[in-house]
């Protein structure tokens, strides 16, 4: 059998018509071959790419038969693994014990763990992460990040350390045992659940780790409301009390307001943008070392004159951030807040809270930010809302806004 084509190979053995590969991985010179074969006792299948040794594709493709047929067999082999995910024999034991030696046997390895802890667990994650080959896409640093902290966090809350334990817990669990919101349970589950996805867990198979996933299930997205748009009357209102109480009371607060109002900024970006920023067409809201933004790009936006007007009596020097940070003569060092204006922001937050007019404002700066949102979306369409505010696709923004076109405010905020 071994001199058959991989094909006929594949085919006298009934491998489901699954193919051997024989390619030259970029910057190898030597063919490797490349298969896959069903985990033992499950649907999912493991990977293997193993090196050839040979630069002639007649050569190889004999080799990769009796490769894969020694794979069916559970033969031990020395052939080198192509990539992270290999876990083959040194070139080192190679030179020892050549592939075409013999009967030699691999010394005997430890059966490895098949109920790993949540730590061992983000371990085998990291390494999938790191297995990634060229071309090949994995999450986004700040999406595996985010995907390990919660799911530490859950193992605290359900007060588990291994995956079995937190499989056994995760049976009939609700927001409520848990002592969290629906808002956060959600997201909570469906971020803990990233280091089990299907294919990540055919990773892990790969290396000889098979266990059950602890998320049989994850609760559905939760969808965000629609937003509720003030009408124009109450905007302009807002905007005119706005110039009259803190424009000269509170100048820092009342910069704060139109970046928010005006440009649509995120608070966080509001209270990064400096002088030289502000420049005579719009305003750049830069991701630099001092601030990164959600989207991790610079993004420019333009804005009217009477916005710029509005900001030109407040300028001060071109490094010199717009909106200031104002401490009370009450405030002590040990309560300095973590991020930057964060006092000037919350005395904001309670002027709209207090003059606004809406209930149940949680974040009443985000809410300048969705009400520019909603002028530009009913004036300029989706789109163009979807670039102001810097949304990763505008499906975030269909998300919040489609239900304003044609019921927004119809005149520009500033």
């Amino acid at each position: 059998m071994a001199g058959l084509t991989p094909n006929q190979c594949v085919k006298t053995l009934g491998f489901e018509g699954r193919r051997v590969n024989v390619f030259i991985p970029k910057g190898r010179s030597s063919y490797y071959a490349f298969f896959r074969l069903r985990v033992p006792g499950t649907t999912t299948f493991r990977e293997r790419s193993i090196s050839c040794r040979t630069t002639n594709k007649a050569e190889a493709h004999i080799v990769a038969a009796r490769i894969f047929v020694d794979e069916l067999a559970g033969k031990p082999h020395t052939g080198v693994g192509f990539g992270p995910q290999a876990g083959f024999r040194s070139q080192l034991e190679l030179s020892v014990q050549p592939w075409f030696g013999g009967d030699q046997t691999l010394p005997a390895t430890p059966k490895p763990n098949q109920d790993p802890t949540i730590d061992e667990t983000l371990d085998l994650y990291d390494a999938w992460i790191a297995s990634a080959t060229p071309g090949e896409r994995r999450p986004q640093p700040s999406t595996v990040a985010t995907n390990k902290t919660r799911l530490r966090h859950l193992a605290r809350l359900l007060k588990v350390n291994t995956v079995s334990e937190m499989r056994a817990s995760m049976n009939g669990l609700t927001h409520q045992k848990l002592n969290i919101t629906p808002g956060n349970f959600v997201p909570l589950l469906r971020c803990a659940a990233g280091p089990f996805w299907a294919k990540v867990m055919n990773f892990y198979a790969s290396r000889g780790i098979v266990f059950d996933t602890p998320f049989p299930t994850l609760p559905k997205v939760l969808k965000r409301p629609r937003f509720a748009a003030p009408t124009i009357e109450q905007v302009r209102m807002l905007a005119a009390k706005a110039q009259d109480e803190l424009s000269q009371l509170d100048p820092h607060s009342y910069l704060l307001f139109l970046l928010c109002l005006g440009v649509g900024l995120r608070q966080q970006e509001a209270t990064h943008v400096r002088w030289e920023d502000v420049q005579s067409n719009g305003i750049m809201v830069r991701n630099d070392w001092v601030h990164k933004t959600k989207s991790d790009k610079d993004r420019f936006i333009p804005v009217g004159p009477s916005l710029l007007v509005a900001l030109e009596p407040y300028r001060r020097t071109a490094d010199e951030w717009v909106v200031a940070e104002c401490f009370h003569h009450t405030s002590k060092p040990s309560h300095m807040p973590k991020k930057r204006a964060m006092v000037t922001a919350r005395r904001l937050a309670t002027w709209i809270r207090d003059t606004a007019g809406v209930d149940g404002l949680k974040n009443p700066i985000h809410w300048l930010r969705k009400v520019f949102g909603s002028v530009v979306a009913r004036d300029h369409g989706l789109f163009t809302a979807s670039k102001y505010l810097g949304h990763s696709s505008i499906t975030v923004t269909e998300a919040v806004y489609v239900g304003l076109l044609g019921h927004g405010p119809t005149a520009n905020v500033i």
